[in-house]
């Protein structure tokens, strides 16, 4: 499993503890690979820092990447960016190293005739991949699957309506549970409202409601059964749920396997349906999430102490 470590730093892009020129070495595995994944965290990390470098949490060879890089042909590369110091200069640095996911995008592109690349986002991460769409070649994105974004719905639309845009299918997880965090990210950076809040209503995209009992149950009998949501609170829930991981592969790795008509489907019979109760409709055996991603569960508490001001909040 080929995993590449980026580090977009001051406008920018290296590759993480290592010399060589980015461009050559992305060029270079781009060449050997037959599937491209392209990975992006949320706010509150930075590459390098001691307690928030990503690159030895989500984005290491335990983290996402152990979930998605099964097959030896796909080639990871882990985008990092400097996402500390709050939500307002979070969001504008992500706006920023947008042109600089989009330059590893052409880098990629340059290898040759390759397929598509597909994009996970989490977060703030998302606003970030939505903004490189704005810099991309047409045709240089596949499928983009957004983790509970924070992002506006209006940027989001404009986005996808791009060259990049209109050839790449976007795939939002979203989940009840990131309802407060939505709250807070509408309040802090006034705008069109978050995507988790109203979806996109455009022929290439897709909703998909994790915490909605009918979706679960749909995904079930596709194959993909989900932990129905463990707690209220909580906006880590598209990549910490049990079964989500593998949900996620699978959409990144094979969009034969979950094509946007039947992710559309799901969109549509969860469209009125109300929020899950935390605990409640379980399709999976409950369980709390452990391991790999237990870090990113300190963010919650966090959060929780300060929701009485969302002003405070700082997302992740």
């Amino acid at each position: 499993m080929p995993l590449i470590q980026l580090e977009a730093r001051d406008g920018v892009l290296r590759l993480f503890g290592a010399s060589p020129p980015a461009a050559c070495v992305l060029r270079g595995a781009a060449r050997r690979a037959r599937r491209i994944i392209v990975m992006v965290h949320g706010a509150k990390y930075a590459p390098g820092d001691p307690h928030h470098c990503p690159h030895r949490k989500i984005l290491g060879p335990r983290g996402w990447a152990a979930h998605l890089g099964a097959d030896p042909d796909t080639l990871l590369v882990a985008f990092g960016w400097h996402a500390r110091g709050g939500l307002r200069l979070a969001q504008v640095q992500a706006r920023r190293d947008g042109k600089l996911l989009a330059r590893t995008l052409r880098h990629l592109r340059a290898a040759g005739l390759l397929p598509p690349v597909r994009i996970m986002a989490h977060s703030l991460g998302a606003s970030l991949a939505l903004e490189a769409l704005h810099h991309a070649p047409a045709q240089s994105v596949g499928r983009m699957l957004l983790l509970n974004a924070a992002v506006h719905r209006d940027l989001a639309h404009d986005a996808m309506l791009t060259p990049a845009g209109r050839n790449a299918e976007l795939v939002h997880l979203r989940s009840g549970e990131n309802l407060l965090f939505d709250l807070a990210f509408e309040r802090m950076i006034p705008g069109a409202g978050a995507l988790g809040r109203g979806p996109l209503c455009l022929p290439w995209t897709a909703d998909v409601r994790i915490d909605c009992p009918r979706s679960l149950a749909a995904l079930a009998r596709l194959g993909y059964p989900l932990a129905a949501p463990l707690r209220r609170v909580c906006h880590w829930s598209a990549y910490t749920r049990p079964g989500v991981m593998r949900l996620n592969a699978a959409l990144l790795n094979d969009a034969n396997a979950l094509p946007l008509r039947t992710l559309q489907r799901l969109d549509a019979q969860d469209a009125a349906a109300p929020l899950a109760p935390a605990g409640q409709t379980r399709i999976m055996p409950k369980a709390h999430a452990t391991g790999k991603f237990a870090h990113d569960h300190t963010h919650r508490s966090v959060f929780l102490a300060n929701a009485q001001r969302v002003e405070g909040v700082r997302l992740s």
